[in-house]
């Protein structure tokens, strides 16, 4: 394989995933961000949980 024809094919895909992904974009950005969006509150309620419980295990120790 030629370096041009790398650099070739690596544009295509380049473009052509571009042009997929434009397509796409708006549909997996709201689905994307309502995911994180998701996880983050499920994270701070698991921290949140964690933090509460390891108080309460502090406090029950003294």
């Amino acid at each position: 394989m030629s370096r041009g024809s790398i650099l070739l094919k690596a544009s295509w895909f380049f473009t052509s995933t571009s042009h997929f992904q434009h397509k796409l974009s708006t549909n997996v950005d709201e689905s994307f961000r309502r995911l994180i969006l998701k996880m983050s509150i499920n994270r701070y309620k698991l921290t949140s949980s964690c933090v509460l419980s390891f108080k309460a295990s502090i406090l029950h120790i003294y």
